[in-house]
């Protein structure tokens, strides 16, 4: 029943991996989680593209974020393989 629920990153799939795909793609994660997790604190989002991720060789995301429960906080760290 949300029909904008999510992120629109299958946009970015088979185009190459510019600074402004960058830009767009980062503003997308920020945006997304200020609308649908509001107890989300963003801390870093890096688009990676020539870098292993988990060894992988592939471009992806590396996001680091803070979760705040009602009793205590949390920070993760999420990879993305694109």
């Amino acid at each position: 029943m949300l029909p904008d629920f999510g992120l629109d990153l299958e946009n970015y799939l088979f185009d190459p991996l510019t600074s402004d795909k960058t830009v767009q793609i980062v503003a997308s994660i920020k945006k997304a989680i200020t609308l649908y997790a509001p107890n989300v604190i963003l801390l870093k989002v890096r688009v990676i593209q020539d870098e292993n991720i988990k060894g992988y060789g592939m471009p992806g995301l590396l996001i680091t974020l803070t979760v705040m429960g009602t009793l205590q906080k949390q920070t993760l760290d999420v990879d993305i393989i694109i």
